[in-house]
């Protein structure tokens, strides 16, 4: 009765697999079957569903003192991406496992003794098949964590990758995304000629967001081109500003850090001279 809608007598089973994300569909019914052959409630109906993934993105600033130790800003950044992979592998990405960011602050502090100060921007991203929302008059993206809004107005902090959508004329417009506008609600938007944060309007109120709850709805306006779906699937992922930097798995959730998408992990090395001022050097 936890769903939505509630399927009353169905028991949901979120199954990882050794390798890979998800099962297969004749994995799934395999599972399904032999369950069914080893219960002995036959009122109860398995389900066999995917984890509830939810994708970690870093954006971590390592500031190092070089005159400590010969060592490069190159090979720092190496071992950095290095750990921080490792560190979702073996730490996170397993059910009821939680994302707390001072351990990982505190393992790339101990990488080398020339670090002198960590800091990580972090935020989480959802993905689903545009042919799955373009079957249901609606969709939620449950990030299952409170989404950062410390005020009515601020800026947005929910966005979407890129699609195509017509706007109230009903002229398609290419390359634009869905984001927040500061008061609860969706809207596709293009950003504008001068690229400077400002943005038009190409269809309203798409959506809602519920910033405590940490979900994202949208809803039967959201009619996006769905073409590019019809030989390939075509993910849309929407990508939130949490309100803290530890992020919490519920129920069939998985925390990870997806290869498939190469802004996963961004690391950037700063040297600094102690007792110098601005003499830096990113990499």
């Amino acid at each position: 009765e936890t769903v939505t809608p509630p399927q009353y007598g169905t028991v949901f089973i979120a199954v990882k697999p050794k390798s890979g994300g998800v099962l297969t569909i004749s994995e799934k019914v395999d599972l399904e079957n032999d369950l069914r052959k080893n219960s002995s409630i036959i009122t109860i109906t398995p389900k066999i569903v995917d984890p509830d993934y939810l994708d970690l993105i870093f954006d971590t600033t390592v500031i190092y003192d070089p005159s400590s130790v010969s060592i490069s800003a190159a090979v720092l950044k190496t071992l950095v991406l290095a750990y921080t992979y490792g560190y979702s592998t073996l730490n996170v990405e397993q059910f009821g496992k939680n994302f707390y960011y001072s351990k990982l602050a505190q393992g790339i502090q101990n990488i080398h003794s020339s670090i002198m100060g960590v800091y990580t921007k972090l935020k989480i991203r959802k993905s689903v098949d545009l042919s799955t929302i373009t079957r249901s008059k609606s969709y939620v993206f449950d990030f299952g964590n409170k989404i950062y809004h410390p005020h009515d107005m601020h800026p947005p902090v929910v966005k979407s990758n890129t699609i195509a959508h017509q706007n109230l004329s009903g002229v398609l417009v290419n390359d634009c995304f869905v984001q927040d506008n500061g008061m609860g609600g969706l809207d596709v938007v293009i950003e504008g000629p001068d690229m400077m944060g400002q943005y038009i309007m190409v269809y309203p109120s798409v959506g809602t967001v519920d910033y405590n709850a940490g979900l994202v709805t949208l809803n039967s306006k959201f009619t996006p081109d769905t073409s590019m779906t019809e030989e390939l699937a075509y993910p849309i992922a929407f990508t939130v500003e949490p309100d803290t930097t530890n992020i919490y798995a519920n129920e069939n959730q998985i925390l990870r850090i997806n290869p498939v998408y190469t802004d996963s992990v961004k690391v950037t090395v700063t040297t600094e001279k102690i007792g110098r001022a601005s003499c830096r050097e990113r990499v």
